[in-house]
């Protein structure tokens, strides 16, 4: 007997678009992210598009909220005021509901109230999530038969930067490596800690020094955001084979200052 199995499937797109296999975006925003510098006291309005890419009429609903970069890069989606620099308080959104018809495009706009005595970055989402059910559809694999309802949601990203905040600030507070058994190499990480109170983009390198001083090993660093005061981690392997002895690994990050920062860990590599 062929077995039915029904799947509700969420999509959820911030930052770029993503597709699934089985279910494919029935409407998309842009921009998804906004880079804004309203002075504290004061406000501004700014306009996105959402467009029905599919072929029905889909009604949805728009909404702010929050999001939150762990340190280990993973993000968490929250319900607004629960991150302590959020902006997504400060946001009224126009219209909070609406319906398109295929091939359609409305534009939302956002207004943002900067309260008094703000500087920095901060920020918040907008959310556009359909609301209307969908037409269910069929996927086969094998000799099963799946049904798919999908609901999409979209999130534009918002990062205000008041201005008045003192220069950026960043350190590695570590430097570690370690061996991963189950792919063989070497993995080195850095602890990054943003000290200040603007968003910093970085990028960096990491090589590995024999005790001569030679560089048998470098990698680079793919370019990461630095939220303020907190920390965050990144992580590269080493597909050179290291000969038994003792190394350096170096660390450094270029966050957009005059200067770069720099740690460093020594390590051995023991023969079998």
């Amino acid at each position: 007997m062929r077995k039915r199995i029904f799947i509700v499937t969420f999509i959820f797109m911030a930052g770029l678009l993503a597709f699934t296999r089985i279910a494919s975006a029935a409407f998309v925003a842009s921009p998804m992210e906004f880079h804004i510098d309203v002075a504290s006291g004061e406000e501004n309005t700014y306009t996105f598009y959402v467009r029905n890419r599919g072929d029905e009429t889909i009604a949805l609903k728009v909404y702010t909220g929050d999001f939150w970069i762990q340190v280990d890069g993973k993000e968490l989606f929250l319900d607004p005021g629960e991150v302590e620099r959020t902006c997504a308080t400060w946001l009224e959104v126009a219209p909070e509901e609406l319906e398109l018809a295929p091939d359609e495009s409305r534009a939302i706009r956002f207004k943002i109230k900067v309260p008094a005595e703000k500087k920095g970055t901060y920020w918040g989402m907008v959310f556009v999530e359909q609301i209307s059910k969908p037409t269910i559809k069929t996927a086969k694999k094998g000799d099963h038969q799946f049904n798919i309802l999908s609901f999409q949601r979209v999130g534009v990203r918002i990062f205000e930067n008041a201005p008045g905040a003192e220069k950026s600030e960043g350190k590695i507070n570590a430097v570690n490596v370690r061996w991963d058994k189950e792919n063989e190499f070497f993995k080195i990480g850095l602890v990054f800690e943003n000290e200040g109170e603007i968003l910093l983009k970085c990028k960096g390198t990491i090589e590995v020094k024999d005790m001569t001083g030679e560089t048998v090993a470098t990698a680079e660093l793919q370019e990461f955001n630095s939220y303020p005061l907190a920390a965050r981690t990144r992580e590269i392997f080493i597909k050179e084979t290291l000969p038994p002895g003792q190394y350096t690994a170096l660390a450094v990050v270029d966050y957009g200052e005059e200067y770069l920062v720099a740690g460093e860990t020594v390590f051995e590599v023991k023969g079998e």
